[in-house]
């Protein structure tokens, strides 16, 4: 089961093999799941409440509701330093932002508006073109 108590969570966290382990799992139960705009159920989600709920399920990490929120929350880390599990920023268009999660090999969990809940690639033109920062929230 996903659920265990925090304190052996955040004692885990550390482990990138492990963090890759519980965010596919996560993503799995949502996979395929549509995008809906303030949503946070099955039946339609957005990027910000399936980042929220995924780290308060498997880390018992409490985020903010909103994507602005979220990009202040932990601490900035550059490009290059990507780990498995750190919140990913882009612009996506004048005053929209989209949140997901690093997987750690060049791709990305997120909710996409044609796809729902997918699996993206970071090398691909359009999220390169609109990477905007990432934050860690668990060290």
């Amino acid at each position: 089961m996903l659920l265990q108590t925090a304190c052996s969570m955040q004692q885990n966290t550390s482990n990138p093999q492990l963090t890759q382990q519980r965010w596919l799992a996560w993503h799995q139960q949502w996979a395929g799941t549509p995008h809906r705009l303030g949503g946070a159920s099955k039946q339609g989600i957005d990027c910000s409440a399936y980042v929220q709920k995924g780290y308060k399920e498997l880390f018992g990490v409490a985020l903010p509701r909103q994507t602005k929120q979220q990009s202040k929350t932990g601490h900035a880390v550059s490009r290059k330093h990507l780990r498995t599990g750190d919140l990913i920023f882009f612009k996506t268009a004048l005053l929209a932002r989209h949140v997901g999660v690093y997987m750690g090999d060049g791709t990305f969990l997120h909710v996409s508006s044609s796809k729902g809940v997918t699996r993206s690639s970071l090398g691909n033109s359009y999220w390169k073109k609109n990477y905007w920062k990432a934050r860690r929230v668990i060290d």
